[in-house]
This record gives structure tokens, C-alpha cells and sequence, in this order.
């Protein structure tokens, strides 16, 4: 039946994150335990013990087991609607063990994100200023292309995804993004360097016409640098997480920051991306954003683009 499921319009329609996820969830927490029983064989009694034994092995939290349930609801409600299963959901009533809590995301501040970005080269500075200046997720700056910089702002239409280009994660989340002046100081240098391009993607592959997955952008190009620089790195989603925590610290309500995110709800920009920080990292960011410049982020710039507003776009 699950092997069905994989080829069915059901799972192919879902985005190619969500497709990603649910592969990684069946290889990592349920394919090894099933031995050699289908999906149609398990009771419910093996549900709440193989439950019990993926958060025990795995140390996942609450919202992950939830979530390996709900997979696993999605695939037999799919398998009795196509007459793969017969009967109710041995899923339906099974008790989740107890597990911990979320663990603590990280979200950059702008000290981070600006010493991050004075040891990148253009290219990859121009990556993390766009996620930190932007907060354009992973798969939306994986698809951002040239043509969609108009008049001064990124316009978000499209997700890439292992290579997949899709439509946008929501309705709201294709939107347009103001442009502030550093982030386009940054972008015009990187668009200079690269050739003037008119369309294409802003961060091609080297091979295939396809835009550079972005881990490989890290693991190439980020890592080692940063590294040397003794910075940590908390992955790509640390930056959009940052912009709101900024924002906020800067006193912009929620509902701007959440526009300004594209979230369809207040709450998620409330509860995943607001971080409340220590004062004194509040106000040093205060005084920062006051020193924000051109031209102080010009100063930390090569010769060789410092001129490079000239021919922006």
C-alpha cells in the first residue's frame, strides 16, 4: 500500500518539501520497524508501541511525532478512498507517548549577520544579505530570478525545491518585498560581478541550468570561512527568523512584520519567529541599526565594487 501511495496524484500534488519530508520520516522512523508487515497488517496496540519506540530511539519532540501521525492518517485515509484498505484507521485513537517540547530555534541578530557576511565573497554575501534583509526562505532565494527585482522590490513567485520549481508555499506568500538601500548596494555588486544578467536565475548552478541548491552553496562556499571566522551557523531559516526579531526590537508591530514575512497568520510570525533577546543585545542592535548605512556597509566592500551602484538595476 505505501508503495502505491508514493506514485499516487495524492502525494505527487503535495510540494516538494513536503514530499522531501515525508520520505525522510518513512526512511528514518518507520521503514525499519515495520519488518516486512504492510500498512494494512499493523494494529493499533504496534501503532502505540512503535510510537513509543520512534521517540525513545530518536529523542524527536511532541510536534514531530504529531506529525509522523498525521503523515500516516493522510496515507490510510488515501488507501481506503482508493480501495487499497478496508475498515477504520488503526491510526484513529492511538495515544502518542509522552514527549518533549519544541527545541529553541535561533534567529540571527544583525551583528551575526553582518559579520557572517564580511568574510563571504559577493556571491554568497549577497545570499545571506538578501535572507537577512528580505526573509526570503530557503526554497524562495533558491528561485528567486533577475526579472524579479521591479522597482525597488523582490517580486516572490515561485519555490525551488531539489530542483523542483513550484508555485510559492501560500497564496500569501507570493508577494512583493521592499528593497532597503544596503540590500541593494549588495545585490547591484553581486549583479555586476556576475555579468549584468537581464533574466536568469540570481543564483545559477554551475551545470544544468538549474539554481544552486543552497546547502551546496553553504557547504562550498559558507562553511569554510566561517569556520575560520569561529561563527556559528544555525541554517538558512536562522535569517528570516532574524529579520523578525529585529523588526520587532526595533518597535514595528507584528501585523507589519508578518506582512513584511507574507504569513498568512499573525500567530505564526508571534510563535516561530519573534525571539525575545536579552536587553543588552537589543540595544547594541539599536545602536547599529542607527549606524546602518551605505555607506558604512560600503567600507567593508572591495574596490572593486564599491562603484558598482552605477549600473544597478
Amino acid at each position: 500500500m505505501e508503495e502505491i501511495y508514493w506514485k499516487s496524484d495524492q502525494f505527487l500534488s503535495l510540494s516538494p518539501s513536503t514530499r522531501y519530508e515525508y520520505h525522510g520520516m518513512w526512511k528514518r522512523y518507520l521503514k525499519s520497524r515495520l519488518n516486512g508487515q504492510t500498512l494494512g497488517s499493523i494494529r493499533p496496540v504496534d501503532w502505540n508501541k512503535m510510537f513509543e519506540a520512534i521517540v525513545r530511539d530518536h529523542d524527536i519532540g511532541k510536534y514531530s511525532i504529531q506529525h509522523v501521525k498525521a503523515f500516516l492518517s493522510g496515507v490510510y485515509s488515501w488507501a481506503r478512498n482508493h480501495g487499497h484498505f478496508d475498515g477504520p484507521s488503526p491510526i484513529i485513537g492511538v495515544r502518542l507517548p509522552k514527549a518533549r517540547g519544541r527545541r529553541e530555534t535561533y534567529a540571527y541578530n544583525l551583528l551575526e549577520e553582518l559579520a557572517i557576511m564580511s568574510v563571504l565573497g559577493i556571491r554568497e554575501k549577497a545570499a545571506v544579505a538578501t535572507a537577512s534583509f528580505a526573509g526570503l526562505s530557503k526554497a524562495e532565494l533558491q528561485g528567486l530570478r533577475w526579472e524579479d527585482r521591479i522597482d525597488g522590490c523582490l517580486h516572490i513567485r515561485r519555490n525551488v525545491w531539489e530542483g523542483i520549481e513550484k508555485e510559492t508555499k501560500t497564496e500569501s506568500r507570493a508577494a512583493t518585498v521592499p528593497i532597503i538601500p544596503q540590500l541593494a548596494m549588495i545585490l547591484d555588486a553581486y549583479w555586476m560581478a556576475a555579468g549584468r544578467p537581464a533574466t536568469g536565475w540570481v543564483w545559477p548552478a554551475s551545470k544544468g541550468g538549474n539554481p544552486i541548491a543552497f546547502h551546496n552553496l553553504y557547504r562550498r562556499n559558507i562553511e569554510g570561512p566561517m569556520k575560520k571566522a569561529k561563527l556559528a551557523w544555525y541554517g538558512w531559516h536562522a535569517f528570516r527568523r532574524g529579520l523578525a526579531s529585529n523588526l520587532s526590537e526595533l518597535g514595528v508591530p507584528d501585523p507589519v512584520i508578518q506582512q513584511i514575512l507574507r504569513h498568512a497568520d499573525v500567530g505564526t510570525t508571534q510563535k516561530f519567529y519573534r525571539k525575545t533577546r536579552p536587553p543588552a543585545i537589543t540595544e547594541a542592535m539599536k545602536k547599529l541599526s542607527a549606524q546602518l548605512s551605505i555607506a558604512g556597509l560600503s567600507d567593508t566592500m572591495s574596490d572593486k565594487y564599491r562603484t558598482a551602484t552605477s549600473g544597478s538595476l
